[in-house]
């Protein structure tokens, strides 16, 4: 299900799964999926802040955010 997943909808699902697995989630789904702790625990706090609900379907990163444009 993962590479179906933009970077975000990843994030925020990991989270949901490690929060679901209790003390100890972040690192086993780390383990299990080889993605980092750092953005598990973003996509949680980002759960908590309730930016989940917010996702804008043609936007990923905010505006003007990822690599510049070659000249």
């Amino acid at each position: 299900m993962l590479p179906l997943l933009n970077e975000r909808q990843r994030r925020l699902f990991l989270a949901s799964e490690a929060r679901a697995l209790g003390d100890g989630g972040i690192a086993e789904v780390s383990k299990a999926t080889g993605v980092s702790r750092p953005t598990i625990a973003r996509g949680i706090s980002e759960l908590e802040q309730g930016q989940g609900q917010d996702v804008d379907p043609g936007h990923i990163r905010k505006p003007g955010a990822g690599r510049k444009r070659k000249r």
